[in-house]
């Protein structure tokens, strides 16, 4: 393995460990993280991309098994559905590792949602008297374009709950990818997942 392919194994194992371990969500700010941790310069030049921290990610969970017991994650998506349930009107969906079971102590809940305009969002909240703090998120619509799109954090003893606002023609599309389209629950999926692992539960009860 040449230098190069050495240094950017480096950061993608480091960035999948801050993703679990510290409940990163954005796969950037892991990795310029990493770099930070590991004293790396040059680092726009030798950053790995997102396939590869995310491959880094499902090997850590090989080695060390998930760093949040099955029941947790399980709360965290009981929880995001009650908040997609309010929100249904704007399709949202959960997304990150909440989604796809990586979730840590730390992780938030992330969910894409996709009104005719943000402000729908925000009196859908106040209409529902949730408290709620503004902010941006950055993401890349197309090929080209990346811009800055309005977020909304919810607080809740569980978990912080951030809500990203796209517009809806990038609905069914996956932003901040280019390969792979990253797990998109929406409410039936959730309650199908929910279903399943009571299910599991049950059955491992009768056989205890």
């Amino acid at each position: 393995m040449k230098t190069r392919e050495k240094i950017q194994s480096r950061i993608a194992q480091e960035a999948a460990r801050l993703m679990i371990e510290e409940g990163i969500e954005c796969h950037h700010r892991a990795k310029m993280k990493a770099v930070s941790r590991l004293a790396i310069r040059d680092a726009k030049r030798l950053l790995p991309n997102d396939e590869a921290v995310d491959a880094a990610r499902q090997e850590y969970l090989r080695l060390f098994g998930p760093s949040s017991p099955p029941q947790y994650i399980e709360d965290l998506r009981a929880l995001a559905l009650q908040v997609m349930d309010k929100l249904e009107s704007f399709s949202p969906r959960l997304v990150g590792s909440v989604a796809d079971g990586t979730a840590g102590r730390h992780s938030p809940i992330v969910i894409h949602v996709f009104p005719n305009t943000p402000e729908d969002v925000l009196v859908t909240l106040i209409d529902l008297r949730i408290p709620y703090r503004e902010g941006h998120h950055v993401a890349r619509l197309g090929k080209e374009r990346i811009a800055a799109l309005p977020a909304v954090s919810l607080n809740h003893p569980r978990s912080t709950i951030d809500i990203l606002v796209f517009p809806p023609e990038s609905l069914g599309k996956s932003p901040n990818r280019k390969k792979e389209s990253p797990v998109q629950a929406t409410c039936s999926d959730l309650r199908r997942m929910l279903m399943t692992a009571r299910r599991k539960r049950q059955a491992e009860a009768s056989l205890s």
